[in-house]
């Protein structure tokens, strides 16, 4: 199919490619992953505290048949917490 010469050129421009793609790979800024890990967490951390505050009081208005107080009370306090959550997150980035 191929001609020895034409294999030896194709084996060529690979090696070209792999040394420009090293070469390229190596300029690249490493300070930038843990920021944008950081960045990509920020939802979770401003979402969990107030899922749970609801989870939590959901729980208590059935344990104690008090809806939907504890269920506000949980959503409101997992929202301010998850909102402080956030705010340190942004000044840490």
């Amino acid at each position: 199919m191929f001609t020895q010469k034409e294999r030896e050129k194709f084996k060529q421009e690979v090696k070209t490619l792999k040394e420009k793609f090293e070469e390229l790979s190596q300029k690249r800024k490493p300070h930038l992953k843990p920021s944008l890990g950081k960045f990509a967490s920020l939802g979770f951390e401003f979402a969990i505290p107030i899922i749970l505050g609801s989870l939590g009081g959901n729980y208590l208005d059935s344990k104690l048949e008090s809806s939907p107080w504890f269920f506000i009370g949980g959503f409101v306090i997992g929202f301010i917490l998850g909102f402080l959550l956030l705010i340190q997150g942004i000044q840490e980035l």
